[in-house]
């Protein structure tokens, strides 16, 4: 598959990748909304690793990192979360990044887990996270965290970055947007995707993977994304509020990292994230942006090699002792 707007061989030959080794299916939820999700099976894996990504994301764009999970011998899974990527979309314009409640988000994760992940599987099972689906997956692991072996959160969306503007501020415009019925409105500033140049990102430091990211927004039809509603804007700061009180009582082990440059979601609330748990830990970098997991080469290593070390750690203690390598 070629691109108009790129000459990167490496994109072509990783969504190449993707497409030969994943299978992609569709879940149907209650309310008749369907859910793309993809999956790669192995012989007698060692841990089930279900990847549960940010928002404006999708499968392809995590394809690298699927990748660099081979040599930890687990079966993969990731999703679109609805709204985004290849899942149903809540509004006649699809741009919109729109919600009516978090627990939309979290009952799909749920049912994901309990009719596709989970139900035949005795080995570790662990959620990878990304921002917005640290948050969902903790609101999850709330009521299903008995399921789950682990959670490895990047850059988790505990608060967001507002600027200039506080956020019970931003909170409290978003509400009253909400109560004047504008919820579905994009929030002030925002519209549809349209790409941007590298040196106005806030995501990573690296070009090639952001060109990427572009790219695939631009050219892939139905795969971008562009600004959040007043709605979904109010549903994030309730379930941020929510995430950060339940977050307490959660005894799943969990491993933290982000980056202390974070300019998208708040620094604090992920560095104090861990603070009264013992079965949770932190690894705080001094360089890279949001996306850790498309960063540089040099961060990328020391996230994934941390990563891998935790879910080396789970597999050990249930018995499956097998090293990555």
């Amino acid at each position: 598959m070629k691109y108009r707007h790129s000459d990167d061989p490496g994109l072509d030959e990783l969504l190449g990748w993707q497409k030969r080794c994943f299978t992609f299916d569709w879940l149907t939820t209650p309310r008749g909304a369907k859910i793309r999700f993809a999956f790669q099976k192995v012989a007698e894996p060692r841990a089930v690793i279900l990847i549960v990504n940010g928002r404006s994301e999708f499968i392809e764009k995590y394809a690298e990192v699927c990748r660099d999970l081979q040599d930890m011998h687990a079966e993969l899974w990731i999703y679109d979360h609805f709204g985004q990527g290849g899942s149903d979309r809540p509004l006649e314009d699809p741009h919109k990044g729109h919600i009516d409640d978090f627990t939309t988000y979290v009952d799909d994760l749920t049912q994901l887990i309990t009719e596709q992940v989970r139900p035949l599987q005795t080995v570790p099972f662990i959620l990878l996270t990304h921002s917005m689906g640290s948050t969902i997956a903790t609101l999850s692991a709330a009521t299903h965290g008995h399921l789950m072996a682990g959670m490895i959160h990047h850059s988790p969306m505990l608060g967001i970055n507002t600027g200039y503007l506080p956020e019970w501020g931003a909170e409290k415009i978003s509400a009253y947007q909400c109560s004047l019925g504008h919820g579905e409105h994009y929030v002030w500033g925002g519209g549809p995707f349209v790409a941007i140049d590298f040196k106005n990102n806030v995501l990573t430091s690296d070009e090639t993977r952001f060109s990427r990211t572009m790219t695939m927004m631009s050219d892939m039809q139905g795969l971008a994304l562009g600004a959040p509603t007043f709605g979904w804007l109010y549903q994030a700061y309730r379930a941020i509020d929510l995430a950060r009180e339940v977050a307490q009582e959660i005894e799943v082990p969990t491993l933290v990292q982000f980056s202390a440059r974070d300019r998208l979601v708040s620094v604090a609330p992920m560095d104090e994230f861990c603070t009264p748990r013992k079965n949770c830990r932190k690894n705080r970098f001094e360089e890279g942006e949001h996306e850790l997991l498309m960063e540089r080469d040099p961060i990328r290593a020391r996230v994934l090699a941390e990563l891998k070390g935790f879910i080396d750690e789970i597999c050990q203690r249930s018995g499956n002792n097998q090293s990555s390598t």
